[in-house]
C-alpha cells in the first residue's frame, strides 16, 4: 500500500486484525487517510437506492440527446433550437408509448422514460437534410424520427431550408453501452 492511499474500513463488522490492518487511524501518522464505512441492510433501503439510481439515470439525458444530434449533423447544417415536445397521439389501435428499462438485471427497477424532443434547424443543402434524418434514425438512442416541416426561407439574402424534426430518445440496449473502470488494480 502506498503512503498516500486512502483506507476504507468497516470497523464495526470486522476487527482490524482480520482485515490486515494492524493499526487503525489512531495508530497511524496520517489518520486523515482513513475512512469509516457503514454497511447497510439493503432490503429496507432498496426503494431509496432505486430512487437515487433513477435520478442519476435522468441526469445526463439532454446532454446525451444533444451529443447524438451533433454526431448526426452533416456539413452546412445547423441547429437553431431544440427542446422537449409534447408526445404525439398514437394511431388508433397502437400500443401506448411506454418507458424503456435502463437496466435489465433482475435486481434493478430503474426506468428511464422515453423523451420526445423537437429540433429546428437550417441547411443550405437539401441532401444534407435527408442525410441528417437518416443519421438520426441510425442512432440506437434516437427513434421515431419524423420530419414535421421543411420549407425554403430567405435568411441574410440567401435561400436556406428551414426544417423541424420530432424524435424520441430512448435508453439503448446494453450492448451499445461501454463501461470503463475508474481505476485499475496494480496487483
Amino acid at each position: 500500500m502506498t503512503y498516500d492511499a486512502i483506507v476504507a474500513h468497516a470497523k464495526k463488522d470486522h476487527p482490524d486484525e482480520a482485515c490486515g490492518i494492524v493499526a487503525g487511524p489512531e495508530g497511524s501518522d496520517r489518520p486523515e487517510r482513513f475512512i469509516g464505512l457503514h454497511f447497510m441492510n439493503p432490503v429496507p433501503l432498496m426503494k431509496l437506492v432505486e430512487i437515487i439510481r433513477g435520478i442519476d439515470a435522468d441526469r445526463y439525458i439532454w446532454p446525451h440527446v444533444l451529443d447524438e444530434i451533433t454526431k448526426a449533423l452533416p456539413a452546412y447544417t445547423w441547429i437553431v433550437d431544440m427542446g422537449g415536445a409534447a408526445p404525439a397521439a398514437p394511431p388508433p389501435g397502437a400500443p401506448q408509448p411506454g418507458a424503456a428499462k435502463a437496466d435489465t438485471s433482475a435486481d434493478s427497477a430503474v426506468v428511464v422514460p422515453a423523451i420526445q424532443f423537437q429540433v429546428n434547424g437550417r441547411t443550405v443543402d437539401i441532401q444534407a437534410y435527408t442525410r441528417f434524418l437518416r443519421q438520426l434514425e441510425a442512432s440506437p438512442w434516437i427513434t421515431d424520427v419524423t420530419p414535421v416541416s421543411a420549407q425554403t426561407v430567405v435568411e441574410k439574402e440567401r435561400p436556406v431550408t428551414a426544417f423541424t424534426i420530432r424524435a424520441t430518445y430512448r435508453q439503448a440496449d446494453s450492448a451499445y453501452l461501454r463501461t470503463v473502470p475508474l481505476s485499475q488494480s496494480v496487483r
